[in-house]
C-alpha cells in the first residue's frame, strides 16, 4: 500500500500496514447460527422472537434490516420506524396533494438534510439530482421548516443523532 506523507510517497510493509490499522477489513452483519433465536419487529410492531431456521422468511427479515441480536436493538429499530411513519404522514399533511412524481423531472422540491458542522436540521433545496431518501420529498421551504420545527425528536432519531 502506498500513502503520501508531507508529499512524499511511501510504500507500507504488510506488518505497518497491520499497525496502523488500514488494512482491509469485512464486515458482516450478525446472523444468528441455525437453531438460535434472534429478534425482529412484526407487521403489528411487536417484537418478535424467532428460531433461524434459514426459511425464506428469516432470509427476509435479515435481507431487510429487520434482523436483531437482542431485544433492545429491536425495539430501538422499532422507534426509528415509527418515528419515520410520524414525519412521512406530517409531510404528506402538509404536501396537500402535491406529486412529485407528476411534475416534471426537474421540478424543485426541498428535503430536510442534518448538517453536521453546524449540529442542526435545514432545507435543502434540489432540482437536478434525486438523493437516496427515506422520507417523501417536500413542495416548499416552509413545509420543509414547518417539519423541522414540529418534528425534530423524530428527526434525530431518523437521522441517528
Amino acid at each position: 500500500m502506498k500513502i503520501t506523507y508531507n508529499n512524499k510517497e511511501i510504500t507500507l510493509t504488510p506488518e505497518q500496514i497491520k499497525t496502523l490499522g488500514l488494512e482491509k477489513k469485512s464486515y458482516k452483519p450478525w446472523r444468528a447460527e441455525k437453531g438460535a433465536n434472534y429478534y425482529y419487529v412484526d407487521s403489528l410492531g411487536c417484537i418478535g422472537l424467532s428460531c433461524e431456521k434459514s426459511y425464506s422468511e428469516c432470509d427476509h427479515r435479515y435481507l431487510t434490516g429487520n434482523y436483531f441480536q437482542t431485544k433492545e436493538q429491536a425495539e430501538a429499530h422499532k422507534a426509528k420506524l415509527e418515528a419515520i411513519g410520524r414525519v412521512t404522514h406530517r409531510i404528506l399533511e402538509l404536501n396537500e396533494g402535491y406529486d412529485y412524481w407528476a411534475e416534471l423531472s426537474f421540478t424543485k422540491y426541498w428535503v430536510v438534510i442534518y448538517r453536521m458542522g453546524f449540529q442542526r436540521f435545514e432545507p435543502a433545496n434540489c432540482c437536478d439530482y434525486i438523493p437516496a431518501l427515506i422520507l417523501p420529498k417536500i413542495k416548499s421551504e416552509e413545509i420543509a421548516e414547518q417539519i423541522i420545527k414540529e418534528c425534530e425528536s423524530d428527526l434525530k432519531l431518523i437521522f441517528g443523532i
